[in-house]
């Protein structure tokens, strides 16, 4: 009896340890687990904070361009129609530069994109006629913003958390581009606005015969047309394009952008 009574102590002390044993793997193994889950969820929270800063800047300017075409622009060609009515001949300069940048296919699409930016858009529409070249793009693919995270093997969370810094950086490029392509299209359009109200000045007191016009009037009313023309390229250079990169087109447009404000500084 007493034998059998010691095997059966022995084995519950035996069960006993390795149920403390298992208990202590089975603790090892959910303090992994939920290691791995802490740094899936700060990669996460990580993009998604950074995903929406970039959402805002993307937004800012998409709602800048089309304010100021429903705006500065509108007023701009009903100014323009009052300039083409003004007998200007060769020589004059503004008949050349009117051909030369509004030539009547431009300025149609002028009359267009205003109009548009007039009318009512789903954000999906603003995106694709203010950021993206191309209609099938997105603002940042949802499938590359997650990184596949929900997909990932808890193992791989460090690698994870590695892509999510990885990305970041590729959000805050947007984030950069997109802020200072809103900063340039504000300044631009503060100066944009000022010409028009003082080019409407010049043509409400001097009427539609040109003899009424000295040379420093005639180059303010060139200054607003060149204006119209430099935002309107600045407006028509996407963001991203149709797989959600930043286009060079955009950091050219920045450049020649802040080139023609340092020209106008100088004049």
């Amino acid at each position: 009896m007493s034998l059998f009574v010691g095997s059966m102590l022995g084995g519950l002390v035996y069960t006993l340890a390795k149920t403390n044993e298992s208990m202590k793997i089975d603790e090892q193994t959910q303090k992994k687990y939920a290691r791995a889950f802490e740094k899936r969820a700060a990669a996460e929270q990580l993009v998604r904070n950074k995903q929406n800063e970039a959402n805002n800047s993307l937004t800012k300017v998409a709602n800048r361009k089309r304010a100021i075409l429903s705006t500065s622009m509108a007023e701009f060609l009903e100014l323009y129609e009052k300039i083409i009515k003004i007998n200007f001949i060769p020589g004059d300069g503004i008949l050349e530069l009117s051909q030369n940048v509004l030539a009547p296919v431009k300025y149609e699409q002028l009359r267009h994109m205003a109009n548009k930016a007039i009318s009512p858009m789903t954000d999906k529409e603003i995106v694709v006629s203010y950021l993206l070249k191309g209609i099938g793009g997105a603002m940042v693919d949802d499938s590359k913003r997650k990184l596949a995270m929900a997909n990932s093997e808890m193992k791989l969370s460090n690698v994870v958390y590695s892509q999510a810094e990885t990305f970041v950086v590729a959000l805050e490029a947007i984030v950069e581009r997109g802020n200072r392509l809103a900063k340039l299209l504000a300044k631009m359009n503060l100066l944009f606005s000022r010409s028009i109200k003082t080019s409407s000045e010049i043509i409400e007191k001097n009427g539609i015969h040109r003899n009424m016009y000295n040379l420093d009037e005639r180059q303010k009313i060139m200054t607003c047309i060149n204006f119209a023309d430099a935002i309107k390229k600045i407006i028509d250079v996407p963001l991203l394009d149709h797989n959600g990169e930043i286009t060079q087109e955009s950091l050219t447009a920045l450049q020649t952008g802040n080139d023609y404000l340092e020209k106008l500084k100088n004049l």
